[in-house]
């Protein structure tokens, strides 16, 4: 297989196994280290939960240490299907300064990599973020910056460094195209072919300009899209009974997510919409959004980090100062007369049919 069609494999196996426990998809990763990356476990090339000691009594244990030429060169984290936090980076730099490697990579909901400086603090590392979709560009690097017979530091700071000048580049641009720039182009195009200057006010005076996110604008037409080919579909009494918020949590707590009463916030499928109002403080904690597709009897798991979401970006009730939510079914909370949209599926942890 080629770097493209394995990234692809890795891709399927993903998503198969993206909600197992941690010590099968421990396991799993080892295997595609060992089938698709080329690293010999008989070779001790493949280090499984080694234990470090610190001082006399407390230790850690690494899930996977990759070896080349009877050296450590990179330390695998693998966590179950959930977003990053900044404790798995703690925890991931804590091995990697404890073993003296500079590679770390940390797989959870997204491959998360790391080219550990040490003379810069931790909050200073910089991230290289790879999503888990088939085609991914960035994915079939990571097969062939990580295949044993390529192995090489050299090779992941060039890559690394070529991607940070170019997301820098992207920051940049980002910050300076707005209304204003087009208007300024506009205008100074106008005046550089002798277009009187009251002229080009008045036109201008006259319009709106108005730069929106493509992507966003996808998901809301595939949500639409996906609500026309809904209308079709039978309703019936059966197909609206909610599962509720207290049996939701239940069903959660049974597949080990530690949801709680106080920090969830519950909403049933209304037609096209999640409808809910929240408490502003959740957005300070980690807060769980349980969605309960109620027609089609499944309930989407959601874990945002706390300060995660920005307060001045999220619609608020006049009367009673909640959050309101009006979640579509991309899980998009979109708000038109406000101009907002909130996109919540980055943070989407599991599925639970009921």
């Amino acid at each position: 297989m080629n770097y493209k069609e394995i990234w692809n494999k890795i891709v399927d196996l993903f998503q198969a196994n993206k909600n197992s426990e941690e010590f099968k998809l421990q396991n799993l990763w080892e295997v595609i280290f060992k089938e698709l990356f080329n690293y010999s476990s008989l070779n001790n090339e493949i280090d499984t939960h080694r234990s470090i000691h610190l001082g006399s009594f407390n230790r850690v244990i690494p899930d996977i240490i990759l070896r080349k030429n009877n050296k450590d060169i990179a330390v695998i984290e693998i966590k179950r299907n959930m977003q990053l936090t900044d404790n798995y980076k703690n925890q991931l730099f804590s091995y990697l300064k404890q073993l003296k490697v500079n590679v770390g990579v940390l797989i959870c909901n997204k491959i998360y990599l790391y080219l550990y400086d040490y003379t810069k603090a931790d909050v200073e590392q910089k991230e290289f973020v790879i999503d888990f979709f088939k085609d991914n560009t960035n994915g079939e690097k990571f097969v062939q910056l990580f295949n044993k017979f390529e192995f090489s530091i050299d090779n992941i700071k060039a890559f690394l460094n070529e991607h940070t000048k170019l997301d820098d580049e992207y920051k940049e641009i980002k910050k300076i195209i707005n209304s204003a720039f087009i208007v300024d182009l506009i205008k100074n195009y106008c005046l550089d072919n002798g277009y009187n200057e009251t002229s080009i006010s008045k036109f201008l005076n006259e319009i709106e300009i108005t730069i929106k996110n493509k992507n966003t604008e996808n998901i809301i037409q595939e949500n639409y899209n996906y609500i026309n080919n809904y209308q079709n579909k039978e309703i019936t009494k059966e197909n609206l009974e909610k599962i509720g918020k207290n049996n939701a949590i239940s069903l959660c707590i049974k597949n080990g997510i530690k949801v709680t009463n106080h920090n969830s916030t519950y909403a049933a499928l209304n037609g096209e919409i999640y409808p809910a109002n929240a408490d502003p403080r959740h957005l300070r904690e980690d807060w769980y959004l349980l969605l309960d597709d109620c027609y089609n009897k499944k309930l989407h798991v959601f874990k945002i980090p706390a300060n995660s979401l920005l307060s001045s970006r999220l619609a608020y009730r006049s009367d009673k100062g909640q959050i309101v939510l009006m979640i579509n079914r991309s899980f998009v909370d979109v708000h038109r007369q406000e101009r907002i949209e909130n996109r919540f599926a980055e943070f989407k942890i599991a599925t639970f049919d009921y």
